[in-house]
């Protein structure tokens, strides 16, 4: 998701992104997580969110063990 930023003194707010994760499922599209911190690029988001799902595959594999 982005979002605007502060103004840093220029004319135009920057966009700020965060990661953000939700049930395909969910035909609502509630949000299932978010980081919590923002992020300066699509692609720091984005390896944020991928950290956070591999962190849920491995718990999900560690518990069918």
């Amino acid at each position: 998701m982005a979002s605007h930023g502060l103004v840093r003194g220029d004319l135009v707010p920057t966009l700020v992104y965060r990661a953000e994760a939700y049930d395909e499922e969910d035909r609502f599209r509630e949000r299932k997580w978010g980081c919590s911190h923002n992020h300066d690029s699509v692609e720091q988001a984005f390896n944020c969110g991928m950290t956070w799902l591999n962190d849920q595959l491995d718990d999900s594999a560690a518990e069918t063990a």
